[in-house]
Formats: C-alpha cells, sequence, structure tokens
C-alpha cells in the first residue's frame, strides 16, 4: 500500500540557530550610557571644582585683587581694601582721595594742608607757624625761614640771636610791614643792610613778643632779633 507525505510549509532550524533560508536570528541590544556626575562648576574637563580647567584648584584668582584674597598681612592692590579675608573697592570717606582721613588733600596727615607734615600750615616743615617772615633760626639754615628769606645770626652784648631776613639797601625794600626796617644788624659779621621787622625799638616801642631790642651797629638804630634760647 502507497503512503502519500504532505508538504507544509513551516521552515526548519538548523542545529545552529540558522533557519533554513540562511538568515541569522537577532536578539535586541540595550546601549548603556555612563552619566557624568559633574562638579558643579562649569568645566567638564577636571572635576576639582575650580572652574578653571588647569585643575589647580587655584579658580584664577589673584591674592590681592579685587574679589580675591587678601595677603597672608591683610593687603590688598591699591584702592582695595581687606574685608573678612576679601579684597574689595576701599570704602571712601566722601573727600575725593584714597587716604581715608576726609580733608581731601591726598596726605594720610587729616590736616587738610596737602604738604604731608600734619601741622595745618602748607610750608612742610612741621612746625605749626606757617612760616611768617622774620622767624627764628637759630640752627643757622636757611631751611627753617620762609621762601626767599635767608638766616643771619649774630652775638651782641654776649647774646646770640639770630632772624630770618632779606637783604635790603634802603626802608622801601623792606615792605612786610609798617614797622619793618633796613638796618645794619649788630654782630653779624657782614657790613649790610638787612630787613627787621621792627627799628628805633626801645621800652616804649617793644619788639614783637618775644624778640629782644638789639642795640645798632657804631650808632646805628636798635634792632628786634630773636635771642637764641
Amino acid at each position: 500500500m502507497a503512503l502519500s507525505l504532505g508538504c507544509g510549509d513551516s521552515t526548519g532550524t538548523g542545529s545552529d540557530g540558522t533557519g533554513t533560508d540562511g538568515t541569522a536570528g537577532t536578539a535586541d541590544t540595550g546601549e548603556s550610557s555612563a552619566s557624568n556626575s559633574g562638579d558643579g562648576d562649569g568645566d567638564p574637563s577636571t572635576g576639582d571644582g575650580d572652574g578653571d580647567p588647569g585643575g589647580d584648584g587655584d579658580s584664577g584668582c589673584v591674592v590681592g585683587s579685587d574679589g580675591c584674597p587678601c595677603t597672608p598681612g591683610g593687603g590688598c592692590d591699591p584702592g582695595l581694601m581687606c574685608d573678612g579675608g576679601v579684597c574689595g573697592p576701599a570704602q571712601g570717606d566722601g573727600d575725593g582721595d584714597p587716604t581715608g582721613d576726609g580733608d581731601g588733600d591726598g596726605d594720610p596727615t587729616g590736616d587738610g594742608d596737602g604738604d604731608g607734615d600734619g601741622d595745618g600750615d602748607p610750608t612742610g616743615d612741621g612746625d605749626g607757624d606757617g612760616d611768617v617772615p622774620y622767624g627764628p633760626c637759630p640752627s643757622g639754615d636757611d631751611d627753617d625761614c620762609a621762601p626767599g628769606e635767608v638766616c643771619v645770626t649774630g652775638t651782641s652784648q654776649n647774646q646770640p640771636w639770630s632772624l630770618c631776613t632779606t637783604a635790603c639797601q634802603g626802608q622801601m625794600q623792606c615792605d612786610v610791614s609798617d614797622q619793618d626796617g633796613c638796618a645794619n644788624l649788630p654782630g653779624d659779621g657782614q657790613n649790610s643792610g638787612f630787613c627787621t621787622p621792627a627799628i628805633n625799638c626801645s621800652f616804649g616801642n617793644p619788639c614783637p613778643m618775644d624778640m629782644e631790642c638789639f642795640p645798632g651797629f657804631q650808632g646805628n638804630a636798635p634792632s628786634c632779633m630773636w635771642p637764641d634760647p
């Protein structure tokens, strides 16, 4: 008896997992992605948190500059001040100069005269007298006198004296005040005239305070000079 076999359309599978049509089976593969945690500083390269790619942790801040740490001694760049360990703009005093003394003259003495000696007069010698004409100069130094004056020293009646003055050849050349005049000063060793704050001084015509009336040279009118202390 003959048997008949039916033919199906199913595809067989080989032992190597391939179909009879030679097509390999495929499997879904997932693609994993690593996540960058980051340090929050804005640069992706170093991960050190300092915000610059150098990786040295200094954030590019220069010590002593604006917004950066002060020096170990509390110093900052000019125009900045150290506040809480960080440099920032100096708090001004409203006078327009950076000294902080409020006088606006640019020197740190606080006296407002701008010469830096702290005495309140603009002469810069620190003595506070403003270098009035005909001042004393016991040191014999012209620098102790007002501009344009010279220091003349001498001895009369065993009393040393000094006077800041100018040379003169007549009364009209001495015009600091109505009382001054030109005289040959006694004991100065110079045969020339110098202006004095007062001539013809006497008991009734006294010298300015703390000055002394000295007799004139060879009969000349008496003059006022500063006795040395």
